[in-house]
């Protein structure tokens, strides 16, 4: 009895662990592309990226709120009223890359 507790703690110890890794890798894109990121030609164009998965895309003349999903090395973006967009995205620290349609770069950093 006392082999089938303790190999039910370890089961249940080793699922607690694989729960908590996944949810670590899971989040850990979405935790560093919180924030302000202005384009590194103009500053006054800027993305900011929400913990709740909401955020705002500011030009000059426009303001357009969206919803954003990461999986692996892709954002998808919908822009209030438009169809989701999907791009390639590369973060190294304060810089965050957003290729365009045609893999172009688009560089920003983060704003401190």
């Amino acid at each position: 009895m006392k082999k089938i507790k303790s190999y039910g703690l370890c089961v249940l110890a080793l699922i607690c662990a694989a729960v908590c890794l996944c949810s670590c890798t899971l989040f850990s894109h979405l935790e560093t592309i919180v924030g302000e990121w202005e384009y590194d030609d103009d500053s006054e164009i800027t993305y900011t990226f929400e913990e709740d998965g909401t955020g705002v895309y500011i030009l000059p003349s426009i303001e357009m709120k969206f919803t954003y999903e990461l999986k692996d090395d892709e954002i998808s973006i919908t822009y209030e009223g438009l169809e989701p967009v999907s791009f390639k995205y590369e973060l190294d620290g304060t810089k965050l890359n957003i290729k365009d349609v045609n893999g172009g770069d688009n560089f920003y950093h983060k704003k401190l």
